[in-house]
């Protein structure tokens, strides 16, 4: 599958539209934006910008049967002997008061695997991202690997 096919596939998978990047993302991942542990770095050079959040429009259920799944490949890894921890993924703190909903945290809880720190507390200054809500800059990647170092060691 060639870039511009996984690239709509992933706008797809953020806007549910084939044919336009997210409101207000200007970043492009490339093959040579990736280190060799997988992990995209070349946004790590790019300033913080204002950034306008959509207010929320309307709850969203929860899709059940995702969260029974989670649960069945969460208990795979268990069983396996593998320690499973669901940490909120990082985001700004605007991003964060315009979309978190406490229903995530609820069906964690349903299935006995709630995050392991207050959601609130991966939600970082406006300043630590780049172009969307949830595109952290350096500071906020730093911010969130301090956070998850944590919340690991609070764990052991």
């Amino acid at each position: 599958m060639c870039k511009a096919n996984l690239t709509r596939l992933a706008y797809f998978l953020i806007t549910k539209s084939f044919d336009k990047k997210p409101s207000g993302m200007t970043f492009e991942y490339a093959k040579s934006g990736f280190n060799e542990y997988g992990d995209e770095v070349s946004h790590l050079k790019y300033p913080s910008k204002h950034i306008e959040i959509p207010q929320k429009a309307g709850g969203k259920s929860i899709n059940e049967s995702f969260i029974m799944w989670l649960s069945q490949v969460i208990d795979k890894y268990e069983h396996a002997g593998a320690k499973v921890y669901m940490m909120p993924p990082p985001c700004s703190m605007s991003q964060f008061k315009a979309s978190y909903d406490k229903n995530i945290s609820k069906a964690l809880d349903k299935i006995h695997h709630p995050f392991i720190v207050e959601p609130a507390s991966n939600a970082f200054d406006d300043s630590c991202s780049f172009d969307t809500g949830y595109h952290m800059n350096k500071v906020g990647v730093c911010l969130n690997t301090n956070n998850i170092i944590k919340a690991l060691r609070n764990k052991m």
